[in-house]
Parts: C-alpha cells; structure tokens; sequence
C-alpha cells in the first residue's frame, strides 16, 4: 500500500511547482493545466489511500485539496465527486458540521448538470447526518422534504414516500402535528398500490395519532372518517379499530380504557418508540393531578 503521507508530500510539491514561477511549457498554456491535473491526481490517490487506513479526518482534507484543484481547471464534476468523498469521510471521521460545510457545493453542481437524482439521494444523506448525528430534527425534515420532491420529480415514488414519512415522524416527535399529519398523506398517496394496502393502515394510524396529539378531536373524528372511505383506514382494522377506541377513551376522559385497549394492541402489533412517545403525550393530559408527581405514566 502506497504511503498516503509520502503522496501528499508529492502532491504538495506538484501544486507549488504548478504555481510557480516562469517555464518554458508555460508559454503554450498546458504547463500549469496539465501539472495542477497531476497534483489533483496525486491528491486523490493520497486521500483514497488514508481512507484504506481509516485515516477518515486526514482523507477528507486531502479530498477537498483535490477538489480545489479540480475547479482551478475547470472540472467542476470531478470536484463534485472529490467533495461528496470529503462528506463521506468527514461523516465517517465523526466531524459531521464539516461534513456538512462540505457538500453543499457538490449538490449545486449536480442541481446545475440537472442531475436531480443524485442530488435527491445526497439530500437524503444529509438528512440522515442532520438526523443522527447533529439532532437538528428541523434542518433534517428540511432535506428530507427538497429530497422528496426530487424523487417524485424523477418518477421515484417509493422512495419519495419514504421521505415524507420521515418527515412527518420528525415534524410529530416536534409537535408539528398538522404538518406531520400531512406528511403522512403525502406519503401514503405516493405508495405504489402493490404496498399501499399494506402500509397504508399503519402510516394513516400514526396520522390519527398525530391529531390525538394536536387535541382537536372533531379533526380526528373527521380523519377517521376520511381514511375509512379513501380505502386506507378501514372498518375492520386493527388499526381503524384503535384508533377509533383512543379517540372515544380521549373524548371521555377514560385513562383505563385508553390503556387497556393499547395493551390488547400491543399483544399483536408492538408498539413502536415513535408512537410510544406520542401515546405518552396524549396520556399525560388524561393523567390526574395526584399521578403526575411520580413522573411516570403507564400505557400498560
């Protein structure tokens, strides 16, 4: 395996000799061109070799001397590609707000080739570091969302479902509950049919969670109503049916019934951490002054 110190060395030296002073071969314009060329080349090499030694941070920098020299002659897509290597390591070296400083560029150049696939995949990567690793709920639903409309833009649906949907568990757990309701519809109606019979039920109960939570029951009601009649949510349900009894259990106040029947749901279908979160909050203003001291509430 090559040196990645011993490359980097040499690149630095090809890129100063570059900007150097006179040459011969500079007088026909291809000496400095073809030069920053080799420098950028060996910079690659070097970063793609630090990378091989999970030297992530130090890769990530060499990438973006690349990068640099790439646009300095005029090679705006190999730039792009070097900087969307710098995110990777970045990501992977533990730095994500340089990683994401870094790849900003990269998806203007790809938005400009008109390559909006690519860009809604890195739009989708990004969200996910926004997500995961900065907790920025808010930047990441941004990214997901302008990821969303580039697949369905580029007859992706599926995968634009998909991104809807995190957006609207996002938008919930923070307390948008209007706009994750219709994330949640968005991205039901962009399920293929072939899936949209299967998912449908769960994505539009976790909808119909989401206006238990916002507290306008008439909505819910009429929610309930919707979904039974568009095909999504219908009688007979697991889902229609527990989501019809939480809202009678909410509307009468009724802490037992609102676990109980949660308990006989959870038997079948676990309930997951998202929406019981959610559950957590509907019930906390159900609970009695005298409970809320132990901070603890029970949905068994």
């Amino acid at each position: 395996m090559n040196d990645p110190r011993s490359l980097l060395a040499q690149a630095d030296k090809a890129a100063a000799s570059a900007e150097g002073g006179f040459s011969l071969s500079g007088l026909f314009g291809a000496g400095k061109t073809d030069k920053l060329e080799q420098a950028a080349d060996l910079y690659t090499a070097a970063a793609n070799s630090f990378k091989a030694q999970n030297m992530y941070i130090e890769a990530a920098r060499t990438f973006e001397k690349a990068a640099a020299l790439q646009n300095k002659i005029n090679e705006p897509d190999d730039a792009a590609m070097s900087l969307v290597e710098a995110f990777r390591c970045y990501d992977d070296g533990a730095d994500p707000s340089t990683a994401v400083r870094i790849i900003g560029p990269a998806i203007q150049q790809f938005t400009i080739r008109g390559n909006f696939r690519r860009v809604a995949d890195y739009k989708k990567d990004l969200g996910a570091l926004y997500q995961n690793k900065l907790g920025d709920n808010k930047s990441a639903v941004r990214e997901y969302r302008e990821a969303a409309e580039r697949y369905k833009g580029n007859r992706a649906p599926s995968l634009a479902s998909k991104m809807y949907i995190q957006c609207a568990e996002l938008l919930a757990l923070d307390k948008e509950y209007m706009e994750a309701i219709h994330m949640f519809e968005q991205g039901v109606e962009l399920l293929p049919d072939t899936v949209k019979r299967f998912q449908a039920p769960g994505y539009m109960l976790n909808a119909g969670i989401c206006s238990l939570c916002n507290g306008d029951l008439i909505d819910t009601r009429k929610k309930l109503a919707e979904y039974d009649e568009r095909g999504y949510l219908t009688q007979g349900m697991r889902e229609h049916f527990l989501l019809q009894n939480l809202l009678q259990a909410v509307e009468e106040q009724n802490e037992e019934m609102f676990s109980d029947h949660l308990f006989n749901y959870n038997q079948v279908n676990t309930l997951d951490k998202w929406k019981t979160e959610l559950l957590l909050r509907i019930k906390s203003v159900m609970q009695p002054a005298v409970q809320e001291e132990t901070g603890e509430v029970d949905l068994s």
